[in-house]
Formats: C-alpha cells, structure tokens, sequence
C-alpha cells in the first residue's frame, strides 16, 4: 500500500476538509479530486451583453475586438485597444471623448496609457471598470469582443475560466 507525506499545514487543512469524515482520508482526497475533474471540465459560463460577474481578482487570459486579438493581454490592454478602434472609426475628437468613460487627456501624460490612434492618455481601470468602459465603445460602435478570463484563488471559483462577450 503506498504512502504519502504531507505538511503539517496540508494536515490541518484536510482535517477542515473532511470534518466528520475524519477516519476516511483516502476517500476525502478522491472526493476532492474527483471535484476537481469535474469543475475543470465543466463547460464555462458565457456572458454575453451587459451581463457581467464581479470581475475583481481575475485575469485576462485572451482576448479579441472587432476581430482583432490582443497582443497583450490584460484588461487595461482591451479598453485601450478598444478606445483606438473608437478612434479609427470616429472621425470627431468630441464625440470620441464623449464615448469614453474613463479618465483621459490630450496627448501622451505619464501614468496613463497613450492611444496613439486618439493622441490621448487613458487613465488605468480595475477589471470592473475596464470591461464596462469596454463593452460601452463595443456597443455603441458594433464592435464584437470576446474575452475569456480567469478567476482568481479569492473568487467562488478558483481557476475557473469564463468569457465576456459583445455580440454584433
């Protein structure tokens, strides 16, 4: 019968897990294994226009609008390259900075992040406010996004990867 070593912290931590199942650790890890499987071969959840999850904590992992992917990857990195799609498809400075939500300023300003597209600084977003600034440009201008993200060790759903989408 083979045998493991595991922490003292791993210990205690098994014993919260298992509770009055306390004699039975072989059939706690298999549980807990078998949980495991499962979520990571759930079918992730979409969400699609307007319906957004509490984003804190997660990371990008891929994403794409107006059918361009992101070369880099995270939520800042998505709003800014949708406030340059804004500005290719707006012609009129006034009616790009009325489109954008978040903080901005002319030209290129320390701290923020230069589209070189508007000749304009974004200031920098949590998650939450990064994809609603996003998703506002999509709409507004029929811009397709797909993004899947990761949650984060602290979320309902530790590692569990989901997508945000605005669908034209």
């Amino acid at each position: 019968m083979p045998q493991i070593t595991i922490s003292p912290d791993t210990f205690r931590n098994l014993l919260r897990v298992c509770e009055e199942r306390l004699e039975d650790f072989d059939a706690v890890i298999a549980g807990l294994l078998s949980e495991n499987a499962s979520k990571r071969h759930a079918r992730p959840s979409v969400f699609a226009n307007g319906v957004a999850p509490d984003l804190t904590g997660t990371t990008l992992r891929e994403a794409e609008i107006g059918g361009k992917p992101l070369k880099k990857i995270d939520w800042n990195a998505l709003m800014v390259e949708a406030v340059s799609q804004a500005a290719e498809k707006i012609r009129s400075p006034e009616k790009l900075k009325d489109l954008i939500t978040v903080k901005h300023v002319p030209g290129r300003q320390d701290g923020y992040y230069f589209v070189p597209s508007a000749n304009l600084s974004v200031q920098g977003q949590n998650a939450n406010s990064a994809w609603k600034s996003t998703e506002r440009i999509a709409k507004a201008l029929n811009l397709p996004v797909k993004a899947r993200f990761m949650w984060g060790p602290k979320s309902g759903n530790p590692g569990g990867i989901e997508t945000l989408t605005v669908n034209m």
